[in-house]
């Protein structure tokens, strides 16, 4: 005796909604921007100034990484999996902007663009885990 399944539906796929699709390309471009950051290696900040350690920098670039490949997979597959993993990486990062709030003598432009990457980091999570 044999068992035959039936063949998958479009109902077993998840669906991406545009909310998801619209999170996974500001969580690619976040994540295109830690590894841009790479680029602060090695420079020493100026007198009286605070920049990011360099073990920061780099740990920031390979969860851009993984964000890259998360989002890719998971609009290429329709991957929840993907999605979570991309929320979660995004969220290690923002995390990682955190001390440029309390730490002295971090320039104000670096202030202000860890603001603006945290906000957009909390809008792209919540978009890449709506269901909606």
């Amino acid at each position: 005796m044999s068992t035959v399944s039936a063949p998958a539906t479009a109902v077993d796929t998840p669906v991406l909604t545009t909310r998801n699709k619209v999170g996974v390309v500001l969580a690619v471009l976040l994540g295109l921007g830690d590894i841009a950051g790479l680029a602060a290696l090695n420079v020493t900040p100026e007198p009286g100034e605070a920049g990011p350690p360099d073990a920061v920098l780099v740990f920031g670039a390979v969860l851009g990484v993984v964000t890259i490949v998360a989002g890719v997979l998971a609009w290429k597959r329709r991957s929840r999996g993907g999605l979570r993993v991309a929320a979660a990486t995004r969220l290690l990062s923002g995390v990682l902007a955190l001390p440029a709030f309390f730490v002295d003598g971090v320039p104000a432009p670096l202030v202000v663009a860890s603001a603006v990457g945290l906000i957009v980091t909390l809008l792209a999570v919540t978009l890449l885990v709506s269901r909606r």
